[in-house]
């Protein structure tokens, strides 16, 4: 099968250096003999950031004639509607990969007016894909209510390497880099963006530390919002006590996570890849409860027992971690049963397989 992605330019460069669905499910369905071609939506060279991505976006659609592929796979809405386009000049099937809550994330950006395009992208596209692969049930519940048939809705959840996140992964130098050998480390992985929340961590820093003075809470990661973090903690007085390390490679995340006594994830996003690292490496987990239209934690997906779900208080999530904290036997065995979740259907060899048959339907 020919499948072409269709890819617009990351609006922030930091997106580009991690691993994201798309590298670990076409990776493998390459190396199964599939052919993956990589289609840019190219932006034009002209003053106004929207005009360039406008004008970019219809010469997307004219260039297509050089490509000949089976299928189209778009996921993010930009590249959806070029596909959209696409699928009504050259006939060719497409699909959307929902892997997001596109119009929250749009929010948060500084271009108030994407957000507005990208909400009304959501509802209109979805109804002219051939088929929508969702990632969680919240996005599937989401494209049944704006009138998608079940039939053309499929789940397939994200996942990790459990051969790479394992809970006997010896820990990485940040321990001996940082000295932190004697300190309970509660961990954050993920870009320093808005939309992520980060700063929850923050603000619940002190209400833990109150209780245990070595903890040590450290947010790996880049993103725009990492000055305005690093001055938060200073004005919430635990500058002392939070690490931001940069980024990290991912070769050298799950010695990272294998430091940790107890992970945090701000959002609550069943399909998150950092919790599924956290979970495969045994890391016990605190997510925020409550939920958006099209994201949440969905007891199918990720389980009561393999996380902690709190308040989405500074209270609450502190609360969280302070419980993890004292009870060792807790951590170790909501670390275990996370681990046997991951390995019952979530390493990303199995999602792709799932994928693959998702894609074999349209022929």
């Amino acid at each position: 099968m020919k499948i072409c992605r269709i890819t617009r330019p990351p609006l922030k460069e930091v997106t580009t250096k991690f691993p994201q669905r798309e590298h670990h499910v076409l990776g493998r369905l390459e190396k199964k003999g599939h052919t993956i071609m990589q289609y840019k939506i190219r932006p034009v060279k002209v003053p106004t950031k929207y005009l360039s991505y406008g004008i970019g976006l219809i010469l997307s659609v004219v260039r297509y004639y050089k490509v000949r592929a089976d299928v189209i796979i778009a996921d993010n809405m930009e590249s959806a509607f070029v596909a959209m386009f696409i699928r009504f000049f050259y006939r060719t099937p497409f699909v959307i990969d929902f892997i997001d809550d596109y119009s929250l994330i749009a929010r948060d950006d500084s271009f108030i007016l994407r957000y507005y395009l990208i909400r009304f992208l959501e509802r209109y596209v979805p109804k002219y894909a051939d088929l929508i692969i969702v990632v969680d049930e919240h996005k599937r519940r989401f494209c049944l209510k704006i009138g998608i048939p079940e039939e053309s809705v499929v789940l397939v959840p994200n996942g990790t390497e459990t051969d790479v996140f394992r809970p006997d992964t010896l820990p990485g130098d940040l321990l001996k880099d940082h000295s932190l050998e004697d300190r309970n480390i509660i961990m954050f992985i993920g870009r320093l963006n808005r939309y992520y929340r980060v700063e929850t961590i923050i603000e619940a820093a002190p209400h833990v530390v109150k209780k245990f003075p070595d903890a040590k809470f450290v947010l790996i990661g880049e993103g725009y919002q990492k000055k305005e973090l690093i001055n938060m903690s200073r004005k919430f007085g635990v500058s002392d006590v939070i690490l931001f390390t940069g980024f990290m490679s991912p070769d050298e995340i799950s010695g990272c996570i294998a430091c940790a006594d107890v992970c945090y994830f701000p959002l609550p996003d069943s399909s998150a890849l950092a919790i599924y690292e956290y979970m495969a490496c045994g890391k016990p987990t605190v997510i925020p409860e409550y939920s958006t239209e099209k994201m949440g934690i969905n007891d199918d997906i990720l389980p009561d027992d393999c996380f902690l779900k709190v308040e989405n208080t500074s209270l609450g999530i502190a609360g969280g971690i302070n419980l993890l904290l004292e009870d060792k036997y807790l951590r170790r065995h909501m670390g275990e049963k996370a681990r046997k979740f991951v390995e019952n259907g979530y390493d990303w060899d199995e999602i792709a397989s799932r994928y693959e048959s998702a894609l074999s339907s349209l022929r």
